[in-house]
């Protein structure tokens, strides 16, 4: 993650995944750990880039509605965890700053 591409009022949220990320031997955060640490700051800094950007809000919303989905039934779409959504939020977040 190149943090001259954050935007800066998502600096806090970037620090924290690097935090995670140093700490991790493989240097990734496990998408489908939905709930995690690791995972919800993934999270909370897509979320500030798409609110600051006023980008891929569609792909927010499904990630949002599968982890409400998840936590509360334990299961969305007929998956137990949300790497898919997380991943197409990701995806979309970081051709959109580029």
């Amino acid at each position: 993650m190149d943090q001259h591409q954050q935007h800066p009022k998502c600096v806090k949220q970037f620090k924290a995944v690097s935090k995670f990320l140093a700490k991790s031997k493989t240097n990734s955060i496990d998408l489908s750990a939905c709930g995690s640490k690791e995972n919800n700051a993934l999270v909370a800094l897509y979320r500030c880039e798409t609110k600051n950007f006023d980008v891929c809000k569609s792909e927010q919303k499904m990630y949002e509605n599968c982890h409400s989905s998840v936590m509360g039934v334990g299961t969305f779409e007929n998956g137990s965890d949300c790497a898919k959504q997380l991943t197409a939020l990701r995806v979309c977040v970081q051709q959109r700053k580029n």
